[in-house]
């Protein structure tokens, strides 16, 4: 893989950012370079994931991008709309010899701030 100037600056955004959309990576990489396309960044953005080193995360109806990339679970606020990675504490039991690769649970409630 080539490390061109867009790539660079494309990965200097996400080093800056967690749990984001593609429209908040554009847009800062705009304010960058506008001369990046929408294209180049969802390829690359492609490329990143095939690598391993970024994870698309499904939420209700919303993408989003997470650099975490070791297996865990999120927690949502309904409120703020604020993303929290979560550890996972205890694998689920398997009675019929099931081959899980990797599981996605996510939690949706308050945040501490939104509780106040």
């Amino acid at each position: 893989m080539r490390n061109t100037k867009q790539k660079q600056i494309i990965n200097s955004v996400i080093e800056q950012l967690f749990h984001f959309t593609s429209d908040d990576l554009i847009s800062k990489v705009s304010e960058i370079d506008s001369t990046i396309g929408r294209a180049t960044i969802f390829r690359y953005l492609n490329e990143l994931i095939e690598q391993k080193k970024l994870q698309k995360v499904h939420l209700d109806k919303k993408v989003v991008y997470d650099n975490c990339t070791h297996d865990h679970n999120h927690f949502v606020c309904e409120k703020c709309g604020k993303i929290i990675d979560l550890v996972k504490t205890q694998p689920i039991s398997n009675p019929i010899g099931l081959v899980i690769n990797r599981s996605s649970v996510t939690y949706y409630g308050l945040c501490d701030d939104c509780q106040k």
